[in-house]
């Protein structure tokens, strides 16, 4: 059987320019603009302005949408962009399984480090600890490897290092003050 070791989990907040990772993945909604969430558009050298526009990206549950930060200033080195569908719709149901996909498709990619945007403009204050959780859920499931035991399918790379990250321009502090910073892992890491 193979053996896993745990990857934790780790949060915060502040600026989106200041995060450093591999990839930063934002939920995106059919009716959300360009500038939905601020900066990102401007890193990308306007190519999420251009995939709406031109319908490439149409923000469908899981369309997955990539393109690389070109703004220096910066310390994200791409963007994915993963459709959640209606933004009324929108709850930790959607987030758990929008985070799942994301980790999929970064692991798939062989990604080392993924950072899930937690949109604070889509949920209330109080909703924004059930959304950490569900993200944090979601990223856990991503861990999982079905093909792991058949012998014909390509194994998925290693889990990343996951970071759950807020669209505040607050610093980190706010996450533990929102309760994203106690996020409880679910599965085996909860059982040490």
């Amino acid at each position: 059987m193979p053996v896993t070791t745990p990857v934790p989990i780790t949060t915060t907040g502040g600026p989106l320019a200041a995060v450093d990772t591999d990839l930063l993945v934002a939920p995106w909604f059919e009716d959300d603009p360009a500038g939905a969430v601020p900066g990102l558009d401007a890193a990308t050298g306007g190519e999420i302005a251009r995939a709406i526009a031109s319908k490439e990206f149409a923000a469908q549950p899981f369309d997955l949408f990539l393109a690389p930060v070109a703004n220096a200033d910066w310390r994200a080195r791409r963007v994915a962009l993963m459709g959640g569908g209606k933004s009324r719709e929108f709850g930790p149901e959607i987030a758990r399984k929008l985070a799942a996909a994301a980790g999929l498709a970064a692991r798939q990619r062989r990604i080392g480090r993924v950072a899930f945007v937690l949109r604070t403009d889509t949920s209330s204050a109080v909703e924004v600890t059930a959304l950490a959780q569900a993200v944090a859920e979601g990223l856990s499931l991503a861990e999982f490897n079905v093909g792991s035991h058949k012998t014909d399918e390509p194994a998925l790379g290693n889990t990343p290092v996951w970071t759950i990250t807020l669209t505040s321009e607050a610093d980190g502090g706010d996450c533990a003050r929102t309760g994203a910073g106690r996020v409880q892992q679910p599965g085996p890491r909860a059982r040490q």
